[in-house]
C-alpha cells in the first residue's frame, strides 16, 4: 500500500513538473511572438490606476521592463496634440474612452516620436461597472511615415513649381523633408566656394531648436565636404562616434547635432548645395528615409535649376 502511494505521488510530481514546463514554454513562445509582431499587451485596473504590461509593451514605449506602471506614467508620454485620443481615469471609469485609436508618443528612453495603434475592450464586474480595460498596442510608425512620405513627394513638385526664389524653394524643401523624417532641423545649404562658406537660406526647426540660417565658414566642415564632393549621401547615426569627422564633430556639436542626413547636389562635378536633416539624438537612418531624402533632393535640384535659368534670362533681357 505504501509503495503504491509513493508511486502515485511520484507520478503526480512528474505530471506537475511537465505541466509547469509546458506553461513556461507557452509563455516563452507568446513572448517571442509578441516581439516578432511588435505587439504589446496591457491590462488596466481602473480603480487602482495601475497598468499591467508585457515586456514588448515596455519596449515600444521605451520603458524599463517591469510588470506594471501607474497609468499616469503612460499617459504623460502621449504628445500634447494627441491627448484627446488617449484614455484617462475619468473616461475609463465611465466606459467612454476611445477603444480603437492611433496616436503619437515620445518614447521615455530616447524621446523618439512614434505612432501607436491601440486596440482595447472594457471588462465589467458582477455589478456591471467597468472594472478593467484590456488590449494591445502596435508600433505603426514605419507604415505611417511611408504614407506621409509618399503624399509629401506627390505634392512637392507642384509646390516647387509655384516658387520663383531660392529662398522659397529652400523653405518648401525643408518643410517637406521635416514632415517625412520627423527630425529637429532641416534645410538647404548653398555652397559659396569663392567665399569658403555655405549659406543656409532657410531651415525648418522643431520647437526649442535653434535656427542656423545664415552664412557659415566652410572650412569647419572640411571632412564632410570632401565626402559630399564625391557624391556620397551621408547618413551618420552619431557624430560623436564617427572617427572620420575629425574636427568637423565640434562644428556639429555647436549646432546641437548628434546625427544627420546630407544629400549633395552636384553640378558639373562641383558641389553647389546640400539638402540636410539634423537630429539632436543619435539616430539610425534607414533605406526608406534615405530614398525619401533623395526624392526631395532631385525635385529641389530641378526647381533650383529652373529658377537659375529664369534669373539668367531676365538678366539677358
Amino acid at each position: 500500500m505504501q509503495r503504491r502511494l509513493g508511486s502515485r505521488r511520484k507520478a503526480e510530481a512528474t505530471r506537475l513538473v511537465a505541466e509547469n514546463e509546458q506553461i513556461r514554454l507557452d509563455e516563452e513562445r507568446l513572448r517571442i511572438a509578441q516581439h516578432a509582431g511588435g505587439i504589446g499587451i496591457f491590462e488596466v485596473d481602473i480603480a487602482a490606476g495601475e497598468v499591467e504590461v508585457s515586456e514588448e509593451f515596455c519596449r515600444i514605449f521605451g520603458l524599463p521592463p517591469q510588470r506594471s506602471y501607474p497609468a499616469a506614467v503612460l499617459e504623460a508620454l502621449v504628445v500634447k496634440d494627441d491627448e484627446t485620443l488617449r484614455s484617462d481615469h475619468e473616461s475609463r471609469s465611465a466606459g467612454t474612452a476611445k477603444l480603437d485609436v492611433e496616436y503619437r508618443i515620445r518614447r521615455k528612453d530616447d524621446s523618439a516620436l512614434r505612432w501607436i495603434a491601440r486596440r482595447a475592450r472594457f471588462v465589467t464586474d458582477a455589478t456591471g461597472d467597468v472594472a478593467r480595460m484590456v488590449g494591445v498596442v502596435i508600433d505603426i510608425t514605419d507604415s505611417k511615415q511611408r504614407d506621409v512620405r509618399a503624399a509629401a513627394l506627390l505634392s512637392l513638385g507642384d509646390r516647387l513649381r509655384e516658387v520663383s526664389t531660392i529662398e522659397g524653394a529652400s523653405r518648401i524643401a525643408a518643410e517637406v523633408l521635416a514632415q517625412g523624417l520627423a527630425v529637429d532641423r532641416t534645410g538647404y545649404s548653398r555652397i559659396d566656394h569663392e567665399a569658403d562658406s555655405f549659406v543656409v537660406e532657410f531651415n525648418w526647426t522643431a520647437p526649442n531648436v535653434a535656427s542656423i540660417a545664415g552664412r557659415h565658414p566652410l572650412r569647419g566642415f572640411a571632412a564632410t565636404v570632401q565626402k559630399l564632393l564625391n557624391g556620397e549621401t551621408l547618413a551618420l547615426p552619431n557624430v560623436t562616434t564617427t572617427d572620420w569627422l575629425g574636427d568637423d564633430a565640434a562644428g556639429y556639436q555647436s549646432f546641437g547635432v548628434r546625427s544627420f542626413l546630407k544629400v549633395p547636389i552636384l553640378e558639373h562635378n562641383r558641389l553647389v548645395g546640400v539638402l540636410f536633416a539634423h537630429d539632436r539624438r543619435p539616430r539610425a537612418w534607414n533605406k526608406d528615409e534615405m530614398e525619401f531624402a533623395w526624392g526631395v533632393a532631385d525635385r529641389t535640384y530641378a526647381a533650383l535649376g529652373k529658377i537659375g535659368a529664369e534669373d539668367q534670362q531676365r538678366i539677358l533681357c
